[in-house]
């Protein structure tokens, strides 16, 4: 993301007022906002309070002294040093290692940030292509992480908050599919020559939907467990729980052959099975809770391996750089020696 401001207006409505031009670049798409100074405060204010005794990651200029109000139109020197101050004030928070205050809703409300963009798949680049597939893959660990929290919620019995918790997982997946398609359509423009220029090989061409395909596989998975976590489990509920209906006189008594109580689905008629044969309607539920929680588990455990996995890859990265430099030490150490060896033999020829 590129944050310019790149202009000062005056605002006469419904007082005299000077606003900031911004104009945000983020991978594919740009947009603009207008901002007064009051607005920079603000959030400069509100992101204190929320992240007490972090150092701000950049200077906000002052406010307005009264010795300098006579001299504060568009144009005048103050006007300008402050529109460059606050500039980099932008930036700073952009370019911060610990990305708290980027990340904050605060910052992302103050640029008016577009939730559902369309990608302009004549003009795309292929760097702004992946920096569009880096924000989706953020959309999706941001969903990832909102339904890890929901199950955990879950597990602590807080109804209300781990539904708070799916919701956020399904407003940072809805954008989503339209950019994923707009992803889409710009690898099929970029397949296609522009006058003599190949924008993408095959190979690269190949390599990028694979990413986007793994970003829509994970992205579809997500949005499955989305629904299963509050719909599936309330419906099944809902189902295990109703009154039992009585069988007419003449209907098998033996749950396990030709029983038509429903597990779950209302429309299926299963078979019991030895597991859930001789259950009442309570006792299934709580089965059916159990190995809901059975299968969280097993997902904050298959995520913990990835992560350690993640992890584990970035050491070995850090490792074989450290290793390439070493090597490169060693390279220039033996390029040294061999001059010297060479200075000695002529050394050594001339004595003879």
């Amino acid at each position: 993301m590129r944050i310019l401001i790149t202009s000062v207006e005056e605002r006469r409505i419904p007082n005299k007022y000077i606003v900031y031009r911004l104009e945000i670049k983020e991978g594919v798409r740009g947009w603009v906002a207008y901002h007064r100074y009051q607005d920079f405060f603000n959030l400069h204010r509100n992101l204190s309070k929320k992240f007490p005794g972090v150092q701000p990651p950049g200077i906000l200029p002052p406010k307005q002294s009264w010795f300098s109000r006579s001299a504060t139109g568009i144009g005048s020197d103050f006007i300008e040093n402050r529109r460059e101050q606050l500039e980099l004030y932008l930036n700073a928070i952009l370019q911060d290692a610990s990305g708290e205050w980027r990340e904050s809703e605060e910052f992302t409300k103050f640029l008016e940030t577009p939730r559902i963009k369309h990608v302009d798949v004549l003009n795309i680049t292929s760097e702004d292509w992946l920096d569009e597939l880096k924000q989706i893959e953020k959309g999706v660990r941001e969903a990832r992480a909102a339904i890890a929290k929901r199950d955990s919620l879950r597990q602590d019995k807080q109804i209300a908050a781990a539904h708070r918790a799916t919701m956020e997982a399904k407003n940072a997946l809805a954008p989503l599919d339209t950019r994923i398609i707009g992803l889409e359509d710009a690898l099929k423009a970029m397949s296609n020559k522009r006058g003599d220029q190949v924008i993408l090989s095959s190979g690269e061409l190949s390599r990028r939907m694979d990413m986007l395909n793994r970003v829509k596989d994970e992205k579809s998975v997500l949005t499955k467990l989305c629904h299963i976590g509050m719909g599936s489990v309330s419906e099944a509920g809902t189902s295990l729980l109703a009154p039992p209906t009585h069988s007419p006189p003449s209907a098998p008594t033996n749950p396990t052959k030709g029983s038509t109580r429903v597990f779950g689905n209302t429309r299926a008629l299963p078979q019991e099975t030895e597991v859930t044969a001789g259950k009442n309607n309570e006792e299934l539920l709580n089965f059916q809770q159990q190995l809901m929680e059975n299968q969280d588990q097993n997902l904050d455990q298959f995520s913990s391996i990835l992560e350690r996995q993640k992890q584990l890859g970035l050491t070995i990265h850090q490792e074989l750089d450290s290793q390439n430099q070493l090597l490169e030490e060693l390279d220039d150490q033996v390029d040294r020696s061999g001059a010297k060896l060479k200075r000695a033999s002529k050394l050594v020829k001339q004595i003879k």
